[in-house]
């Protein structure tokens, strides 16, 4: 009798022991903010860049991939496969991640685009839930999927006329790009938020790899490497448009 008290106790304290160790969890919320000058982006509003070029931008979304946190010890925990955020769809530009470790996290690392991997799958073949079937007008079939896509209009002769097309369509295996930001990050028990911030500015004029919007092959870009002076506007988007994010 007195084994058998003693087994239960302590199977009792080793079940106390283990709910105790137990990972403490929480929510984190992902905003994706993309900016002007410190404003936020308004769709088919009229911005001016650093050259005195005016332009709107009218359609706005991009893919971002296998989106990471890295702990002290550089483990990771994945956050999320795949997002396409579309600044036409306000739902886009929010995701909730469950069940975060309650720990630091020193970087955040993600990829512009799809991986080879994830860019070999059709539109069909994917769950309907996944952002390449839901946004399957983002594949191209010939060259898959597009991983940024902006356009707009531009006026470059001061005319107020925006009657000349802009469009940054890109994609491809080889323009896939990944980011790491360093990022001191605390998540707390509750509920905890991280910004993913794009400079729309520094696409354009960075004052490294500037994109001219005045000058014909560099207001739209083709993956098409058959098509070499505006696929280096490809490259030179895809560049630019990595290093455009901050993480808040």
């Amino acid at each position: 009798m007195k084994n058998l008290l003693s087994l239960a106790v302590m199977l009792t304290i080793f079940e106390i022991s283990a709910c105790s160790k137990k990972e403490k969890t929480a929510d984190l919320t992902l905003n994706f903010t993309a900016k002007f000058n410190n404003q936020n982006l308004v769709l088919k509003s009229e911005y001016i860049d650093s050259a005195s070029y005016k332009y709107k931008i009218e359609k706005f979304k991009y893919f971002l991939s296998n989106i990471a946190l890295v702990k002290d010890d550089n483990t990771e925990v994945k956050l999320t496969d795949l997002v396409c955020v579309d600044y036409e769809t306000p739902s886009t530009q929010t995701l909730v991640i469950k069940n975060i470790p309650v720990t630091h996290f020193k970087k955040v690392k993600f990829g512009v685009g799809l991986t080879a991997a994830q860019n070999n799958m059709l539109p069909d073949d994917v769950a309907d839930s996944d952002p390449r079937h839901l946004y399957s007008s983002m594949y191209w079939g010939w060259l898959k999927y597009i991983f940024v896509r902006m356009e707009g209009r531009s006026d470059v002769d001061g005319s107020d006329k925006f009657d000349n097309l802009l469009i940054y369509d890109v994609g491809s295996d080889e323009l896939y790009k990944t980011v790491e930001v360093l990022k001191s990050l605390n998540i707390a028990e509750g509920n905890n938020t991280l910004t993913f911030r794009l400079d729309i500015d520094k696409i354009f004029r960075n004052g490294i790899s500037d994109i001219d919007i005045s000058n014909y092959e560099e207001s739209y870009t083709h993956s098409d490497k058959t098509n070499s002076k505006n696929y280096d506007t490809a490259i030179k988007f895809a560049e630019n448009f990595s290093k455009a994010f901050t993480i808040e």
